[in-house]
């Protein structure tokens, strides 16, 4: 029923009810009580074989009526053998106003059959009357997405998918009815929903994933739900590090900072550190090498509600960096032995094994770890590669094997194609322990870096930034050699130094040996 609608509801007599024979039914008493909200308006009798007299009391809580009814006497009875119920009595009701989207009414009757002796459960009903402002015969909860990634484990930042739910009335119109439904989790260890049921969302506190996370959403009478897919990160973290033992680097002294300083200076060093013990003297230290470091993991879920299928998001090849997401949550061990440099970056202190690890933003366990070893051996630089970049490529082609992944190729390109286009150079360093590092793992701080063009009509090079950049000046064919120290003559080499300051201060460029003999130079743009 709609509001200010009038409902009217009719008393029968059923056949046979009534005879010479049997006149239990031919007087009797009907009272109605019709809840707030209901307003009996009249009565009205439907035969004239029948007398009808009403009483209607109107209340704050509810609305009343006493309706006498009795047989017509001297009228004749009529066949009604064969035939349908008698309309005695007509009653119309109108439906108040009211605010909510929908609300029940009753309506109760009791029947005082004079004392005839009727069943006590016939001689009451109750009437129940849903009103509604709109007739709607279906609701859909929409999302913004159909999948939701927990990375909330990771950050311990909320993931909120927005959703609105929407109503269709019999006519077909579509309304929002967001603001007006109620909604549930099926589960909260997956997936959760918000108070106001505007979005979904996890917070990181969830204990596992599903291909169905359920949401149900209710409108009055209606409801429905919103199936999701929730990937969570698998455990632990894949800690990846370029280079798990890093060493000393002989001849490359760096400054000696605060945060440099190593906790056990003053212990017992053999022989092999008297070069570092001599050069702390002077306010320096043995540089000691760098790793990159990365994070990965699986995202993944259960195939259904109550399995143990596990489901890898891309399928089980596949792992994702997270490195950036869990950057403010890595930790070294012992700080003494490692720090971080940058959330990409270790460098080692001094000689000893710690763990570094990634904790959990919310609870302080631990994600993922790995063990990273700084030795008491050194190393040297054996070569410095260089490799001018001119531009980048980028190609794209569909996976072969998923038709949801796409391949994307770079490559760097050497060829200056324009006059006035600016290169970079790309350099790495060589370990005598067979590992590379590039020279962006080190602080310019720590080194000199001197690149000279041989033929300044052909190409020039601008030191003012850490990596210079080679601009072309005319055409021709960009080559670039490694010589040895001493073939030719000491101011045609190009210096590419480290250095330490001296005790006034002043900058003394002493490039490590090893590395002196593999300096690299532009030696002609032509």
């Amino acid at each position: 029923l709609k509001p200010g609608e009038v409902l009217s509801i009719l008393l029968y007599l059923a056949p046979n009810s009534s005879s010479p024979s049997s006149p239990s039914v031919d007087h009797f008493t009907l009272r109605v009580k019709a809840k707030k909200g209901v307003t009996l308006l009249g009565t009205k009798s439907r035969s004239g074989q029948w007398h009808v007299t009403s009483e209607l009391l109107t209340g704050a809580k509810h609305s009343t009526a006493t309706v006498d009814v009795a047989w017509a006497q001297g009228t004749p009875l009529p066949p009604w053998e064969g035939q349908g119920p008698l309309e005695i009595l007509q009653l119309d009701f109108e439906m108040e106003n009211f605010t909510s989207q929908s609300v029940k009414r009753r309506i109760m009757w009791h029947i005082d059959y004079r004392g005839h002796g009727a069943l006590p459960d016939l001689e009451r009903a109750v009437t129940e009357l849903t009103v509604i402002q709109r007739d709607v015969q279906a609701i859909l909860p929409l999302a913004m997405d159909t999948e939701i990634i927990n990375t909330a484990i990771l950050t311990g930042r909320t993931v909120a998918i927005p959703v609105k739910v929407i109503a269709i009335e019999v006519t077909g119109l579509v309304l929002d009815v967001s603001a007006l439904v109620e909604c549930e989790s099926d589960n909260e260890d997956i997936i959760k929903v918000s108070s106001s049921c505007d979005y979904v969302f996890v917070s990181g506190k969830e204990s596992r994933g599903s291909m169905n996370a359920r949401v149900t959403f209710r409108y009055d009478v209606l409801n429905a739900p919103l199936e999701m897919t929730v990937w969570v990160p698998k455990l632990p973290l894949h800690i990846e590090l370029s280079d798990a033992r890093l060493s000393q680097v002989k001849g490359w002294r760096v400054p000696i900072l605060p945060d440099r300083r190593s906790a056990r200076e003053s212990e017992d060093e053999d022989e092999e550190e008297e070069e570092r013990r001599q050069s702390t003297s002077r306010g320096c230290t043995l540089q000691y090498q760098h790793a990159t470091l990365q994070v990965f993991t699986q995202f993944h879920t259960t195939s259904s509600e109550g399995t143990d299928q596990v489901v890898t998001m891309l399928g089980p090849d596949w792992l994702v960096e997270v490195t950036d997401l869990v950057s403010d949550f890595m930790r070294v061990g012992d700080p003494r032995v490692a720090h971080m440099v940058d959330s990409s970056t270790l460098a080692g202190l001094e000689p000893g094994t710690t763990p570094f690890k990634v904790v959990s933003p919310l609870t302080e366990a631990v994600l993922g770890e790995t063990l990273l070893t700084v030795t008491e051996e050194k190393v040297s630089i054996t070569q410095l590669q260089a490799q001018v970049v001119a531009s980048l490529a980028l190609s794209l082609r569909p996976s072969p094997g998923s038709s949801h992944t796409i391949l994307a190729t770079t490559a760097a390109q050497q060829t200056l194609s324009f006059l006035k286009q600016e290169a970079l150079l790309s350099l790495w360093l060589s370990y005598s322990d067979g590992t590379t590092a590039p020279l962006s793992l080190y602080s310019p701080r720590d080194y000199g870096l001197l690149v000279s063009s041989l033929d300044e009509r052909v190409a020039t090079v601008t030191q003012d930034r850490a990596f210079p950049l080679v601009v072309a000046e005319a055409e021709g064919e960009l080559a670039y050699d490694s010589v040895p120290a001493g073939e030719e003559d000491e101011e045609d080499e190009e210096d590419l130094g480290w250095g330490c300051p001296d005790v006034a201060g002043t900058a003394r460029p002493t490039p490590p040996p090893d590395l002196h003999n593999y300096m690299r130079r532009i030696k002609e743009i032509a």
